[in-house]
């Protein structure tokens, strides 16, 4: 009986660990995928011509983007480092065999790897690196709007 029961929990550990890769291997397909129809809407924000407009219309894609995301995650609402420490709460907790535990800490360990690092640019590298586009190009949006009131303030004075 007591084996049954270890048993039972060693696959409810392996199926929470294989249900949130697969969270996670959702969450980083929709960032890739959605990353790429906020790149080529920041393309086209450079074709307006007033930099004030620019920046407006930059903090409206971007706000659109994080929703479009949020929408797509499907109700995934918990941070992964916090369903890892719960898992890793879990196997500790339980009286697994030495070999067991460590079977189960390794796998997690795997799937901590995934969200950390390296391997997370590996796994979201085109979002990563069109995020980084969008974040220079509102830097320089937002430049530019800052440097046309400089200059604004400037002309008034004199």
């Amino acid at each position: 009986m007591n084996l049954f029961i270890r048993n039972r929990r060693r696959r409810i550990c392996e199926e929470k660990i294989d249900h949130l890769n697969k969270k996670i291997t959702k969450v980083h397909n929709i960032l890739n995928e959605n990353a790429k129809g906020l790149f080529l809407s920041f393309i086209g924000v450079w074709s307006i011509p007033s930099a004030s407009h620019k920046l407006m219309v930059s903090m409206f894609l971007i706000t659109c983007f994080l929703w479009s995301v949020e929408k797509k995650k499907g109700g995934i609402k918990e941070p992964f480092p916090k369903s890892i420490s719960e898992i890793e709460s879990q196997i500790m907790s339980s009286n697994f065999s030495e070999r067991t535990r460590e079977s189960l800490l390794y796998q997690l360990n795997n799937t901590k790897k995934r969200i950390t690092g390296i391997s997370a640019f590996n796994n979201t590298w085109m979002f990563t690196i069109l995020w980084c586009y969008c974040m220079t190009c509102c830097w320089f949006f937002a430049d530019t709007v800052l440097v046309s009131i400089r200059d604004r303030f400037i002309e008034s004075i004199s």
